[in-house]
């Protein structure tokens, strides 16, 4: 019997359905068929990421997968099919500060809109190291033309972080990567986007489930009333889920499905 409380599903991308480990970067096949068949049982699909818009996009899923709607940017823009319904920008005037502190010291910028991303300079050996081990398309370099910025990422070693400290004190700033920092104007989890879907499809949290494997998706279990850490989390993304499932080389986003009953 399926189980008919779970209307909505959020679904993480890196570790949870795309496998990093031992340098591959390869799609749980049989997991985002689980996902298609959720669907297919009136559940709706949200991607949930860290990742722009366009760095999703570019990894080929949405070609293997049309989900019903996208968390963005740790939260910061959601899209309900292909309608934006929340889109939480940077001050203009922070931006250009932004790339005026960190082109005096030669630092690229990763920049992110809606559906779009771009960097500030061309790509140093900090970059590739980003987008080597995300299996990232390196976006085009180009000036800022005051568009709307919803997430920057700075690469940098930990030798320019006092930059933070001394002029980007007003934002929360997250090291996610040995040389990717990033930066936003709210606090760097997924929950904003994630209230703005439920609040605008009119879905109770415990109405949702969440799959994620990282600290990133913590607040995602916090808010669903179901929730699954993938079996290759550390013990604290572990202590808030309410199931641990297996590993993504182990097709786990499929397990939780069927541990809950949506497929």
């Amino acid at each position: 019997m399926k189980n008919k409380d779970i209307k909505i599903l959020f679904v993480d991308i890196d570790w949870t359905i795309l496998d990093h480990s031992d340098g591959k970067h390869v799609f749980d096949k049989k997991s985002i068929q689980a996902l298609k068949k959720a669907q297919k049982n009136g559940v709706l699909v949200y991607l949930a990421t860290a990742r722009p818009y366009h760095s999703v996009k570019c990894t080929g899923l949405l070609d293997m997968f049309k989900p019903d709607g996208m968390v963005c940017s740790n939260g910061a823009v959601a899209f309900h099919n292909d309608v934006l319904i929340h889109n939480d920008s940077f001050d203009k005037e922070d931006v250009k500060r932004i790339i005026e502190v960190c082109n005096q010291h030669n630092i690229c910028l990763q920049f992110c809109s809606e559906k779009d991303r771009w960097l500030s300079l061309n790509p140093d050996k900090y970059v590739k190291s980003y987008f080597d081990w995300f299996f990232e398309t390196k976006p085009e370099v180009r000036l800022y033309n005051n568009e709307s910025v919803n997430g920057i990422i700075i690469f940098a070693s930990d030798e320019f972080k006092w930059i933070f400290e001394s002029y980007f004190s007003k934002f929360h700033y997250f090291k996610f990567f040995e040389y990717g920092y990033d930066i936003r104007h709210h606090e760097i989890n997924k929950i904003d986007g994630l209230n703005r879907v439920l609040q605008y499809l009119n879905i109770e949290p415990s109405n949702a489930l969440a799959i994620g494997d990282d600290g990133g998706d913590i607040g995602m279990f916090k808010v669903c009333s179901y929730s699954a850490a993938m079996g290759t989390s550390n013990d604290e993304v572990k202590s808030f889920a309410k199931y641990i499932a297996k590993s993504v080389s182990k097709h786990g986003v499929k397990d939780a499905l069927k541990h809950f009953k949506v497929i």
